[in-house]
């Protein structure tokens, strides 16, 4: 959970109509990703409310997945898959969580809306946002398969992804319409996108007044494109992470700053006449930590805001992991960026304190590292159910990233124990955050085997008695040494061992059988 100094310092820095919920994505929006799940945001992808494969929107919308999440949102409880809001407001870095993004959805034009709200019910969405589909012609140094066609066919030497959504997808939408005020397109790109634009023909057929936010890299723009966005309202949010061409193009591969450049001016012209907004989201990594500033110049010069999204993975490109000898260095450098920046006005400062919130979270991850660092804080910045196989695996990866030493990889992972009528939850959460370590190990492998041989060891240690001694065990035995013994151990090999080593009753499953 959030602690309450923290929580009191994310609220003061909210409207007043926002406060009573600690996020209001549930409350407002659904989140298309292309797989065909529905989330109530891009940025949790465990609690899924529905599959547009099988569930209609509205089932999504309201079913027991989307009731559940409400719930915990009015409690402040972010263990629902929310852990990456989570962990940047603790660390004080409010303007980089997705929740704060959700406030402006949060007053509502009825006293009947606003009961709704607080009593976890809620009326028709208000924003959709779509992921539906990874076209996209570039190969950006921070992405993946997932978000690319380029890199998946090239980097990754994978097939196509399935096409989840077919041309009477945008039918679906009509009966939202009336009640919708953003649509938000991501990608891939969505210039090139063929389902985003029949949205926006729909869009421009039956209510042209709904707000369009499209996140591109702006290569691409043609005369049909703005033929038919320049009769919507339409905002951009430009994917950029440098205003050098050397940095720039050395991470969105495949792209020529220039020909981006001149597409910005077109953009920024066409979002004027609308009265919309050109803004730049930022992924920060370790290319480019040491030029933000001349970032934030070329958006000052746009008047375009700048929002910062921290890269998490790939593990290369991260901050994060990085050892805090580094991070000191990386904080002082960044610190010196800031305060050769000018504040001029409004918008200058804005994004100054963008500068800011990045120092704040990189001096928080340093202060995770620290000797002194107390085992009280880091449980209250630990979820305490969906999440916990990732606070394992976090744990874990910076164990083996050497950021931490083992004893304190141990003291944490004590720390998360959990009563013993959910030790079975913590043992699943456990092998979870197995399967993901070796994920990162081994990216080469073929993790099904893995997976086989995890699910048989479970099946095998479940409704055991003394499972909180099997904790105990495996929590000191260290699970990068697990994930070794699982490959190269037989099931056999592997039932023998836990026999020996704990007493199981007869009657359970064999993992060999």
């Amino acid at each position: 959970m959030i602690r309450r100094k923290t929580l009191k310092a994310y609220n003061a820095s909210r409207p007043k109509e926002a406060r009573h919920a600690i996020c209001h994505a549930p409350f407002s929006s659904l989140n298309f990703e292309q797989n065909g799940n529905i989330t109530a945001c891009c940025f949790n992808r465990i609690h899924v409310l529905g599959n547009i494969k099988t569930h209609s929107i509205k089932e999504a919308w309201t079913g027991p997945k989307a009731q559940a999440l409400r719930k915990s949102i009015q409690k402040r409880d972010l263990s629902g898959g929310c852990k990456l809001c989570q962990e940047l407001i603790q660390a004080g870095n409010f303007d980089g969580s997705r929740a704060k993004h959700y406030d402006q959805y949060a007053h509502t034009p009825t006293i009947k809306h606003r009961l709704n709200q607080l009593t976890g019910r809620t009326a028709m969405p208000k924003v959709f946002e779509f992921e539906i589909d990874n076209t996209c012609n570039l190969a950006c140094s921070m992405c993946s398969g997932y978000f690319s066609s380029t890199i998946r066919q090239g980097r990754e030497q994978m097939p196509p992804m399935p096409k989840v959504y077919d041309n009477h997808f945008a039918e679906k939408l009509l009966p939202f319409l009336p009640y919708l005020t953003d649509l938000k397109f991501l990608g891939g790109e969505p210039m090139l996108i063929k389902p985003y634009r029949q949205i926006w023909e729909l869009v421009l057929e039956h209510r042209p007044s709904i707000a369009l936010h499209i996140t591109t890299n702006a290569t691409v723009w043609n005369a049909s494109l703005e033929g038919l966005l320049s009769q919507l309202r339409v905002g951009f949010n430009l994917s950029i992470d440098s205003a050098t061409p050397d940095t720039y193009e050395s991470i969105r591969q495949g792209a020529q700053w220039k020909k981006v450049a001149s597409n910005i001016n077109k953009l920024k012209k066409l979002s004027d006449n609308q009265s919309m907004y050109l803004n730049i989201a930022a992924c920060i990594m370790r290319s480019n930590i040491h030029e933000l500033d001349r970032l934030i110049e070329y958006a000052n010069s746009l008047e375009a805001k700048v929002h910062f999204n921290i890269v998490w993975n790939p593990e290369h490109e991260s901050l994060r992991f990085l050892p805090a000898a580094s991070l000191k260095k990386i904080l002082d450098n960044v610190r010196r960026q800031r305060d050769r920046l000018p504040i001029n006005n409004t918008l200058s400062e804005h994004n100054t304190n963008q500068l800011s919130q990045v120092i704040h979270t990189i001096d928080q991850w340093i202060g995770f590292q620290r000797e002194d660092y107390s085992q009280a804080d880091f449980l209250e910045t630990t979820p305490q159910s969906s999440d916990l196989a990732a606070s394992i695996y976090m744990i874990y990866r910076d164990l083996y990233q050497e950021s931490i030493t083992l004893n304190d990889a141990q003291k944490a992972l004590h720390a998360l124990r959990i009563p013993e009528e959910q030790h079975e939850s913590f043992l699943a959460a456990y092998f979870e955050a197995l399967s993901l370590c070796s994920q990162s190990i081994y990216p080469d492998r073929n993790h099904a085997e893995l997976t086989k041989k995890i699910d048989g060891v479970m099946q095998l240690m479940q409704n055991q008695q003394g499972m909180g001694e099997m904790i105990h065990e495996m929590i000191e035995g260290g699970l990068l040494s697990q994930i070794d013994f699982l490959w190269g151990s037989s099931d056999q090999q592997l039932e023998d061992t836990l026999r020996a080593k704990f007493y199981f009753d007869a009657t359970k499953v064999s993992i060999a059988s």
